[in-house]
């Protein structure tokens, strides 16, 4: 029961006085904000008018509430998955997630629900995690290693190590994220909103930049 689970949040919210305010995030919708206001006052959001503008996230099978949002497309996050450099696939374009079936991977969590290879699970596989890492920088050492393979996101990819092999995950595996720039729908936006959406247009515009001198616009999916 969706209403119980996050009235129940919202009562262990109010439960901390003040010292903790809960807010729209991804995995989370308009209505489940609501549910959480009817048992405290500490939450925020853009729907509340306590937010001007927020960067959000979503695969294409959960849309946003676009009637009660300004959605402004920043970039499409893919996915890429991390090689050593010796690895017989490494010079590969582009990768299916079944030819990795009898990998050894390296993940953020010893759950595989919890991590981005639960993609694995959705194409018949359950992957193999030989090695946990919470921190990117430790699993891509890991992955440089040869000691196994990961995925990592376009977004994270100008800061992937050099000695790291990124090849593109064919979207049909990995659902593409979409990114986006939200401002509540109906109300007038500020001067310095206007600023930051143009900062953020040109800091996207950066990032792909970066991507394509990192990864090769051919191996970018279209």
């Amino acid at each position: 029961d969706r209403e119980a689970l996050f009235r129940a949040h919202g009562r262990f919210v109010e439960t901390l006085g003040g010292r903790y305010i809960t807010a729209e995030d991804i995995g989370t919708s308009p209505a489940d904000m609501e549910y959480i206001k009817l048992e405290t006052d500490h939450v925020a959001g853009l729907h509340a008018g306590a937010v001007d503008v927020a960067v959000l996230s979503t695969a294409p099978s959960r849309p946003f509430d676009t009637d009660r949002l300004d959605l402004r497309h920043l970039i499409d996050d893919h996915m890429f998955v991390a090689l050593p450099t010796v690895h017989p696939l490494a010079n590969r374009r582009v990768l299916r997630l079944a030819e990795l079936a009898e990998e050894r991977w390296v993940a953020g969590s010893g759950r595989v629900e919890d991590t981005l290879i639960t993609a694995c699970l959705r194409v018949g596989f359950r992957p193999r995690i030989e090695l946990v890492a919470a921190e990117w920088i430790a699993r891509q050492g890991l992955v440089a290693a040869g000691l196994g393979i990961t995925l990592i996101p376009s977004l994270a990819v100008a800061a992937t190590r050099p000695d790291v092999v990124l090849t593109a995950l064919h979207p049909d595996d990995a659902p593409v994220r979409a990114v986006y720039a939200a401002t509540p729908r109906g109300l007038a936006k500020p001067p310095a909103v206007a600023a930051f959406l143009d900062m953020l247009d040109n800091a996207v515009a950066e990032l792909r930049v970066q991507i394509n001198e990192r990864v090769g616009q051919s191996h970018v999916p279209g």
